[in-house]
C-alpha cells in the first residue's frame, strides 16, 4: 500500500516480516514484541543485523521490566 509518498507493509508474524525485510528494506519499523511465531526481541536483534540504519520502534503491553531491558539491549548490542 502505497500513501503520502510511502510504501507500506503490514505482517501478523516475525518470520514473514523479516522475509520481506530481506527482499525490500525498510527504513522504519514498528514492532510488537508479542508475535504468533517468534518473539519479537529476535525478531529486532535479526533486523538490527540485516538493516543496520533501520529505525525500530519496539512496542508492547508487557509489563516486566526486564522484557524491556532485553528488548533495548538488543537493540543496542547488534548494533556495536
Amino acid at each position: 500500500m502505497a500513501q503520502h509518498g510511502h510504501e507500506v507493509a503490514w505482517h501478523t508474524c516475525g518470520r514473514t516480516a523479516l522475509q520481506d525485510a530481506a527482499k525490500q528494506p525498510c527504513d522504519l519499523v514498528l514492532l510488537d514484541l508479542d508475535l504468533p511465531d517468534v518473539d519479537g526481541t529476535e525478531v529486532c536483534s535479526e533486523l538490527r543485523g540485516a538493516l543496520p540504519a533501520c529505525v525500530i520502534v519496539m512496542l508492547t503491553a508487557r509489563a516486566d521490566e526486564m522484557d524491556v531491558v532485553v528488548g533495548l539491549g538488543r537493540a543496542r548490542t547488534t548494533t556495536s
